[in-house]
């Protein structure tokens, strides 16, 4: 009896024993999931045989580069692209289109809204002028505000002799009634608030003038304004008869304005004055012909030909 409990306790007590050794296996893997990838760790220890040399293949960084914008290139073809614009809207009589194309610059010169400005493109229309065949021959720069786009367009102007309304178009020779010409002609593209802007009647710019107002021989002058075009200068002037009697200027005998760029004299555009007695005229005009890259110096007005005298009127322009 003594040997069988002896017996049953030692069963007991290795019983106990293998408990106690799979209650510890069973916590040191309590975190793996048995038959799942994550559980099975295989290592390879590298070899000769199955060691493989790494190559690092550098990554290569692709940058895309615009092509460099001339900012020179960029101004003049925006300038060419307005003149073709006006040019495509005139043609097509959209008046309301090209007068949108129109500088504020250069209708204020003139005094004008950019109604008057269609008004007078729809008399250009109605009256039959027609525009064709736009070519562009260049651009290029004449100061920090305007571009001027050298051109040529095929004009058809039956009524050029009824014609009244100062234009683009009405200011350069017209063919005989129902022909057409060429007409060549240099537009001036304004810059203004960051649009290129077609300068109204080929405008460039101008200058105010404070040139005094002296009197000789009871005639007054006092030039007030310089404009410049694409081809030509004009001189604006206020002049007074304080006579009591009409007086001519302008005679065969004489020449009646000599502008000055330094040394170089150019006589204006001959044109005959007829000052009526006590009256004043606000926008008499001297001109000459042409593209000047500067302002005249001086003006001389009324000097007797084929005589050593001096003109009347002599003005600093500067």
């Amino acid at each position: 009896m003594k040997n069988n409990k002896i017996t049953i306790l030692a069963v007991l007590f290795t019983v106990s024993i293998l408990f106690s050794a799979c209650q510890g296996r069973l916590v040191q893997g309590s975190n793996e999931v048995p038959g799942t990838a994550e559980s099975a760790t295989v290592q390879v220890e590298p070899t000769q045989e199955n060691a493989v040399e790494s190559t690092v293949v550098p990554m290569t960084t692709v940058t895309l580069v615009s092509p460099a914008i001339d900012p020179e290139q960029d101004m003049m073809d925006q300038a060419e692209h307005t003149a073709r614009n006006y040019f495509q809207a005139v043609e097509q009589g959209k008046s309301e289109e090209a007068a949108a194309y129109l500088s504020r610059f250069s209708l204020s010169v003139f005094e004008m809204t950019p109604h008057d400005a269609v008004a007078q493109l729809q008399a250009q229309k109605i009256a039959g002028i027609q525009w064709s065949d736009l070519e562009i021959e260049k651009v290029e720069r004449f100061d920090d505000k305007t571009m001027l786009v050298t051109l040529s367009y095929m004009e058809i102007n039956p009524k050029a002799a009824e014609a009244t309304v100062e234009t683009p178009a009405t200011l350069t020779p017209t063919a005989d009634e129902g022909q057409s010409q060429r007409v060549e002609a240099i537009w001036p593209i304004r810059l203004e608030h960051k649009d290129w802007l077609f300068n109204w009647n080929k405008l460039i710019d101008f200058k105010t003038l404070s040139a005094g107002s002296p009197t000789v021989s009871g005639i007054t002058v006092m030039p007030t304004e310089l404009r410049r075009f694409t081809d030509r200068i004009e001189l604006l002037m206020l002049v007074q008869n304080r006579n009591s009697e009409t007086i001519v200027f302008g005679q065969t005998n004489e020449t009646l304005g000599t502008f000055k760029f330094g040394n170089e004299a150019v006589v204006a555009e001959k044109v005959r004055w007829i000052l009526n007695p006590l009256r004043s005229v606000d926008d008499l005009k001297l001109e000459i012909k042409g593209l000047y890259e500067n302002f005249p110096d001086t003006i001389e007005i009324r000097k007797w030909n084929n005589y050593d005298v001096e003109p009347w009127f002599v003005f600093q322009l500067n």
